[in-house]
């Protein structure tokens, strides 16, 4: 087989990152039985789009807060510190138990001498059956039970002996409470803005929830053990680290060089995705058929865009990965595809791969009217986590034998094949 792979690239991608793309995507079709396919990279970024240089950075820094731009090597204040462990709790409600479990000596196991106080795992299930009423913090005792319980059936509880430990100083029953309240907001961390819980959105009332937790779970002495001592140094210095690396990425990283571009990009489609279909169409022309018309990211939105016009291109397999299409279908935000015209469909064949760690990609199966040749395809790649996870397509042999398949004929028999 022969014919032409037509790769139209996705948002913040300029002629270095192209390039590379394109290596991998000649490299994965010359493995998987297609040698004969010539790879074509559409340009429209470079000749279309904003170009990331000096000076446009320059200009994006000046949007930051001048106290996120103090400069990477600054060390984080308290309020950033803060900022940081709480945004690490959020999406790991026990990462400050599971630091000290692992990492604290074996003399924390031991039972203090005199009167038994309550080992780690009855202090959980003691805020399950008893949780602190906090007015006004949008968190009710229901949902400090819940949590409460997954902190105490946790494997960390469970297992290794760690749910015996005797919760016996201030700095491990914070530890603990902080898991708790962190595992709460957790379950609403998406919620509707307007609807999150107050102690989501305000410190004070997030460290009130904290402090009533701690306050109803067996009070320390107020002569703090070395060992409390110990536990709160493990964590300041660990936090440090990890909060010095929060404020390097919000300062530069995320904003700069991830964020910015991806919005440049986006931005410059809503307002001029005619002229950069029109660019498109007319490369795609130039090309010899037959055509395997690729695109990544925003460029499948362009793709799915153009191929549902009325006008005709010697495309024989539609491939997208990472993409929006089916997102702003539903919003009705393409250029003609829309749930209110059925009468415009989009092209198939189309294969749809999608990364369920990459946030960006969306499928397409069980949007569009009922079509016979759209397949949604997953690939993960393992232990690659989101952002990456949105450029990490190329490199999966599975997508080109997909792609293989498709032209043969043979996706479809082994789709109808599977087990519904």
């Amino acid at each position: 087989m022969s014919g032409t792979a037509f790769f139209v690239h996705g948002t913040g991608v300029r002629q270095q990152a192209k390039d590379r793309t394109l290596e991998q995507v000649r490299a994965g079709l010359f493995a998987n039985g297609l040698p004969g396919y010539e790879v074509v990279g559409c340009d429209w970024g470079f000749r279309l789009g904003t170009s990331f240089d000096a000076d446009w950075r320059e200009l994006v820094a000046r949007t930051l807060p001048p106290e996120t731009i103090a400069g990477a090597t600054t060390p984080p204040t308290p309020a950033e510190l803060a900022t940081s462990t709480w945004a690490m709790l959020l999406r790991d409600p026990l990462m400050e138990l599971r630091l000290v479990l692992y990492t604290a000596p074996p003399s924390l196991r031991e039972q203090p001498a005199g009167e038994p106080v309550l080992t780690l795992a009855e202090a959980a299930q003691q805020i399950e059956q008893h949780p602190p009423e906090v007015k006004d913090s949008g968190l009710t005792p229901e949902d400090l039970a819940r949590a409460a319980h997954d902190i105490a059936v946790s494997d960390e509880l469970t297992t290794d002996g760690f749910g015996d430990v005797p919760a016996t100083s201030r700095g491990l029953i914070r530890v603990l409470a902080q898991a708790i309240v962190a595992r709460a907001l957790a379950s609403k961390l998406f919620a509707v803005p307007g609807d999150e819980p107050r102690a989501a959105i305000d410190a004070d009332t997030r460290d009130a929830v904290v402090l009533a937790i701690e306050r109803s779970l067996t009070p320390a002495p107020e002569e703090e053990t070395t060992r409390a001592a110990a536990i709160e140094g493990w964590l300041v210095r660990f936090l440090q680290t990890r909060g010095t690396q929060f404020v390097r990425e919000r300062r530069t990283q995320i904003m700069e060089d991830y964020a910015a571009p991806f919005l440049a990009d986006i931005a410059f489609y809503l307002r001029h995705g005619r002229e950069v279909r029109h660019f498109v169409a007319n490369e795609l022309r130039a090309v010899e058929p037959p055509v395997i018309a690729i695109g990544h990211s925003l460029g499948g939105i362009v793709l799915v865009d153009l191929l549902s016009g009325a006008d005709r291109f010697p495309v024989e397999l539609l491939v997208t990965a990472g993409t929006q299409a089916p997102l702003l279908y539903a919003l009705r935000a393409l250029d003609r595809l829309t749930p209110d015209n059925p009468d415009v469909q989009p092209f198939t064949p189309w294969l749809n791969f999608y990364n369920p760690n990459d946030f960006l990609a969306f499928c397409a199966e069980r949007v569009f009217p009922p079509r016979e040749g759209i397949h949604d395809i997953a690939i993960e790649p393992p232990g690659i986590p989101f952002p990456a996870a949105h450029s990490a397509y190329w490199t999966q042999n599975r997508i080109y034998e997909r792609i293989n398949q498709a032209l043969s004929g043979s996706l479809v028999q082994e789709e109808a094949s599977q087990p519904t």
